[in-house]
């Protein structure tokens, strides 16, 4: 597969995207891509994000693996480094099964921060 465009093949040449973590910015994401015309399959721990999922339009995958299996970019929107070394290097993690040239794009949540008194910190 050459580069990703602003658009998506139609049908079985359209653009794979996978996506690890289907929370609210990760569904975002897919369902945008869904709408685009890309062929996304994602994966999320919890069977109600990919089930709906799955009512977009979009794939839904078993593990990590099988989400980074085909597609040519992984998105990855997780809450903390160790969620990111899990699902891309785990049981069933997402690298071994990426096809060569995929490009992985991690996002992980900042921690949020704590201000005392609700004012800002010098």
């Amino acid at each position: 597969m050459s580069g990703l465009g602003a658009t998506a093949r139609a049908g079985d040449n359209a653009q794979r995207i996978g996506i690890i973590g289907l929370g609210s910015m990760g569904m975002g994401m897919a369902r945008r891509l869904v709408g685009a015309g890309f062929r996304v399959t994602g994966y999320d721990i919890r069977s109600e994000a990919s089930d709906a999922l799955v009512q977009s339009g979009g794939n839904a995958a078993a593990s990590p693996a099988e989400a980074a299996r085909e597609a040519a970019l992984l998105f990855v929107m997780v809450v903390d480094a160790a969620q990111v070394e899990a699902v891309l290097f785990g049981a069933d993690g997402a690298v071994a099964a990426l096809p060569r040239g995929a490009v992985v794009k991690v996002y992980e949540k900042l921690a949020g921060i704590s201000v005392s008194g609700g004012k800002k910190p010098p």
